[in-house]
């Protein structure tokens, strides 16, 4: 029997000098007519630590975009840092295939500061649900193919919140997630992750749109190597839908109540 591949392997990209990278896109971890979200995005992050090269310049920040869709085999990351400060850089990264870039990001990579000591804080109320072994009573729901994306069946899902399509007054989205194999979250896979979950739009509609994630920003909050062996709990609210566009935010929280990752998602409705 083929062992599966663990998430965290798959985002693994390969050196080719110049900062460019080389990475393998999966069969199996489609989205639509592309590949997943959230696993280019891994994989670009993945890139960016390679350049930055220093684990105390943790991610911040990432900022995305998702211009077409991404085939299945060989990729190339190109990289350049665009700002080389003594506490924060600023470093790009495009995927392309065939000389077209379909996926772009720039990663904000800084030290921590030691005016945190007086201006840590967290203003955002934990979801209910968020605290530990909370994920042990959230019953695992199959979400496989093809009323889902083909990724899906890589992923565990609990569900907490509203199902999709069930013509709910708001859009929002909650429960726990994490990949069926992983050897741990890392900067990555958390990128990864926090786009796993459906669109908190999906609540509200009646029945299955096609739609895909245009802009993608991803706000890291706690250090993925300290989380606890366990998934992770996703809340997601959609803010605004105007002219077929959605809004929406997502989060991340540990089991142990950490805010770990805010994802601010542009999502096109095709049709």
């Amino acid at each position: 029997m083929v062992r599966p591949a663990v998430l965290n392997d798959l985002l693994q990209v390969r050196p080719l000098g110049d900062q460019r990278f080389g990475f393998a896109v999966p069969d199996g971890w489609q989205q639509g007519r592309g590949a997943f979200g959230g696993l280019l995005m891994g994989a670009l992050v993945e890139a960016l630590q390679a350049v930055v090269g220093d684990p105390q310049r943790r991610l911040r920040a990432l900022t995305g975009e998702f211009t077409g869709p991404v085939g299945v085999g060989d990729a190339t990351i190109e990289c350049r840092v665009l700002r080389q400060g003594s506490a924060v850089w600023c470093v790009s990264a495009a995927l392309s295939q065939g000389g077209d870039v379909l996926t772009h990001a720039v990663g904000t990579f800084a030290l921590a500061r030691a005016a945190a000591t007086s201006g840590d804080g967290l203003w955002l109320a934990p979801p209910t649900s968020a605290s530990p072994a909370a994920w042990e009573r959230a019953e695992v729901v199959d979400i496989a193919a093809p009323v889902a994306p083909v990724f899906t069946q890589h992923y565990e899902y609990r569900p907490t919140g509203v199902i999709p399509y069930s013509g709910a007054p708001e859009g929002t989205s909650e429960g726990w997630i994490r990949p069926r194999h992983t050897s741990g979250w890392t900067v990555s896979s958390v990128a990864c992750t926090a786009d796993a979950w459906w669109p908190a739009m999906a609540a509200r509609l009646d029945g299955p749109r096609p739609i895909a994630t245009i802009a993608f920003t991803f706000d890291l909050l706690a250090d993925p190597a300290g989380l606890p062996a366990a998934p992770l709990l996703h809340r997601g609210r959609e803010y605004a839908c105007a002219d077929g566009y959605s809004v929406e935010l997502r989060e991340l929280w540990s089991a142990d109540g950490r805010l770990v990752s805010l994802n601010h998602q542009t999502v096109a409705i095709i049709k």
